[in-house]
């Protein structure tokens, strides 16, 4: 289609898909009744911008700091900076349009995604495309401050401070444990000096609007597991093991504890690694447990391993790694 010549179709089929669309553009933002709410079209948290997702007014914003409105299409030409061609190229390419294929009367009509589905084409890919390798980037410094290993072909890259993302950030493709499919990013904000997590509330966090469930960060790639398999809970965690085990020793890392204790059987993986953090609360123990029971009733082979008992303050792998 000519997106140039048919805005208000994809201006219908945004408003459509208000809710993933804001989550999109605008992750730091908060859902407030029927509107978004975010700091700016820069991506900040506050509550100064909000759109409106549902009724008459669905698509249209405001931001009360700058006096900036408009509809979906010109957020994103604010939000992605891009002017009006580039924007709705990218708009078009994110709704999973041909470039010569208007929307279909059903995508038209098609409800929003609800919270646990994915957006309507495969959003990640414009963010993972812009991010870099991490060898000589802040977050490489930030992983050998933490005593890390420094993953050579696994799904970690590195995006640097933008209007989008204002820290430094180490991000991570996360892909069905399975199937290998993406799934969703996960960021953590860096320090600008790499010395550690950006000061800020919540340095941490996924990809909104995509499922988390079933899925993990391949710190090695799938070739160099054969039929043993390492799996820890967080990156850093995961990378401080692999570390201390040396080369050849596959690593992946489950994002939180929850995620890990619910990971299936996988055809060919005949001994599992399971590297617990012995945390207070026992959360990490009991996520490993129950994940080696899984295995272990599937009749594979499996080991918990944990870190020595918390000294110091030191309760996980990366921290003992310090």
């Amino acid at each position: 289609m000519n997106a140039a010549g048919d805005i208000p179709e994809l201006k219908r089929a945004l408003n459509n898909h208000a809710r993933a669309v804001v989550e999109h553009l605008l992750p730091a933002g908060k859902l407030d009744r029927r509107e978004w709410r975010a700091g700016s079209t820069a991506g900040d948290e506050g509550q100064s911008l909000k759109v409106s997702l549902t009724g008459e007014w669905v698509g249209t914003w405001k931001d009360f700091a700058t006096d900036e409105r408009g509809d979906l299409i010109s957020l994103w030409m604010s939000c992605r900076r891009l002017r009006l061609p580039e924007a709705l190229e990218e708009i078009q390419a994110w709704l999973g349009l041909p470039k010569d294929t208007p929307p279909t009367p059903a995508q038209r009509r098609s409800p929003p995604p609800g919270p646990t589905a994915s957006p309507p084409s495969d959003s990640w890919r414009l963010i993972w495309r812009d991010a870099a390798p991490l060898p000589g980037t802040v977050a490489e410094r930030y992983l050998r401050n933490r005593g890390c290993e420094i993953p050579v072909g696994g799904d970690l890259r590195y995006l640097a401070p933008s209007p989008r993302y204002p820290w430094p950030t180490m991000v991570g493709l996360v892909t069905d444990f399975v199937t290998g499919t993406p799934m969703s990013l996960h960021f953590t904000a860096l320090a600008i000096d790499g010395s550690g997590k950006a000061p800020i509330e919540k340095p941490k966090r996924l990809l909104a609007g995509h499922r988390k469930a079933g899925g993990v960060i391949r710190l090695t790639d799938d070739a160099d597991v054969t039929t043993e398999l390492g799996i820890g809970e967080g990156i850093e965690t995961s990378l401080a093991v692999a570390k201390a085990l040396g080369p050849f020793r596959p690593m992946w890392c489950a994002i939180d504890a929850g995620n890990l204790a619910e990971l299936p059987v996988v055809a060919g993986i005949e001994r599992l690694v399971v590297y617990a953090d012995t945390d207070r609360s026992g959360t990490g123990q009991t996520a490993a447990r129950k994940l080696a029971a899984r295995w272990h009733g599937a009749s594979r082979e499996v080991f918990i391993a944990q870190p020595s008992a918390p000294r110091g303050g030191k309760s996980d792998w990366n921290e003992a790694a310090e």
